[in-house]
């Protein structure tokens, strides 16, 4: 856990499947905090059985401008953002990637989607491919971890494709059903 391992507190880290998870064993007491992106606490936000801390980015939250961040709460330099993102196999044309991006960044743009994001807690932003991979290349080297060389190799794939797939092959066909020789009846 980020926040205990710089802050010299003991935590233990519990997996849960779901943010959903997450807040229903912290309503529960079962849990004593939970670490989160804003879209999964965005309605709990008013509950009076919930306190928000701290938000974990660079910049506090424009949708909770009254939270602190961790580094204004105590950790400095400590900053995590949660992103979203859209990432397509490895050797991708550069033509349908741009194509792919354009049409992304079109949809983001749209004044519908931004409210309706913003309703959710998102902040989006659009970004070019080559500014994609910088920012994955910078949130890994945050976590500690280097960029998988596929990643890095992404915002520039090779020219050529790779070679052509096989068709998949049809499914066998099934065998004719026969009632009553599968599964014998109960006495």
């Amino acid at each position: 856990m980020r926040v205990s391992d710089r802050g010299g507190r003991a935590a233990q880290h519990i997996p849960m499947k779901s943010t959903g998870d997450a807040v229903t064993e912290l309503l529960a007491g079962r849990v004593q905090a939970v670490t989160a992106a804003t879209i999964g606490v965005t309605g709990y936000r008013n509950d009076p059985r919930v306190t928000f801390l701290a938000y974990t980015g660079k910049q506090r939250s424009r949708f909770a401008p009254d939270l602190p961040t961790v580094a204004e709460s105590g950790l400095p330099g400590y900053a995590f953002d949660s992103w979203l993102g859209l990432l397509a196999p490895a050797g991708i044309a550069p033509a349908e990637r741009d194509r792919l991006n354009a049409a992304v960044n079109s949809v983001l743009a749209d004044p519908k989607v931004q409210a309706r994001l913003a309703a959710l807690g998102v902040e989006a932003e659009a970004k070019s491919p080559a500014q994609f991979q910088a920012f994955l290349t910078d949130d890994w080297a945050a976590a500690g971890q280097p960029a998988p060389a596929a990643a890095a190799a992404a915002a520039d794939p090779p020219a050529t494709p790779g070679p052509p797939r096989r068709p998949a092959r049809p499914p066998p066909p099934r065998a004719p059903h026969r009632p009553g020789r599968r599964h014998p009846r109960p006495p």
